[in-house]
């Protein structure tokens, strides 16, 4: 079975050249190069539409919660459009590694990066395998640790918050993670894994037990107790260590720093 890829399922990415995780201010300054490149093309052959394509994606991509709508319409893409997830089809690959596993998970990673007046937020969105989530987030988390705080006045906050929220594993939606399974566990079934799939599924409806997915994941256990997979995810929690050890240090420096003037005064 091919692994089917995370789309850019309206090319709004694609139409201001930056990746998925591009940062908002690397996508600003990509509006505003395409922009100025297309000024003038008024009521030329392609312009027009040029430009109204160009204002759609920057409209949608450069509002946060319109963003994030838009990663998740390219999640239902890729697992099986409006029709639901109950058909199955190419089961989906992590968009790191492009590997097949049976507990892949739909998150979002934070970078911050500070320029001394700017602060850079990329959001890495993507269907990750439990190893390519981990790396990703300690990745971004490093990296925040030695570059987020230098943008003022909101790089320390917004990096705080970065990776705290890598360290809890990323922004987790259990919606649209219960609808990614219900597609994984639909597409063993049909590549002649049952046992595979009713443990993917079981997964899954421990996940969101009252979403909309619900019954499509019950009918696909069916009566019997569905084996139980290994956790791959428990990786995760090493991983928050590392991220959180350089705040636990500054804290020990921080004590030490204040304990001292304490005794000198």
């Amino acid at each position: 079975m091919a692994p089917m890829e995370h789309p850019d399922s309206k090319g709004y990415y694609r139409i201001l050249g930056m990746a998925p995780h591009a940062s908002d201010v690397a996508l600003a300054k990509a509006y505003r190069e395409r922009r100025k490149a297309l000024a003038g093309r008024e009521g030329r052959l392609g312009g027009d539409m040029q430009q109204r394509a160009l204002e759609d994606a920057w409209q949608t991509l450069s509002d946060p919660v319109r963003r994030e709508a838009y990663d998740l319409e390219a999640l239902t893409a890729c697992t099986g459009g409006a029709s639901g997830p109950d058909d199955g089809g190419d089961p989906v690959a992590c968009t790191r590694c492009n590997s097949v596993t049976a507990q892949p998970r739909f998150l979002t990673f934070h970078r911050v990066a500070g320029g001394i007046t700017r602060v850079s937020h990329e959001r890495l969105t993507g269907i990750y395998c439990a190893r390519c989530a981990r790396d990703v987030a300690v990745g971004a988390s490093l990296l925040t640790w030695m570059i987020g705080w230098w943008g003022f006045p909101n790089g320390p906050a917004a990096s705080v918050r970065a990776i705290l929220a890598n360290a809890r594993g990323g922004d987790f939606p259990r919606a649209p993670n219960a609808r990614l399974l219900a597609w994984q566990a639909h597409s063993f079934l049909r590549a002649g894994k049952p046992d595979l799939a009713r443990a993917v599924a079981r997964v899954g409806l421990r996940l969101d037990p009252d979403g909309p997915h619900a019954a499509a994941l019950t009918r696909l256990i069916g009566e019997q107790t569905p084996p139980m997979l290994r956790n791959q995810w428990l990786m995760m929690r090493a991983g928050a260590a590392l991220q959180l050890f350089p705040v636990l240090l500054a804290l020990a420096v921080l004590v030490l720093v204040i304990t001292g003037i304490t005794r000198g005064g």
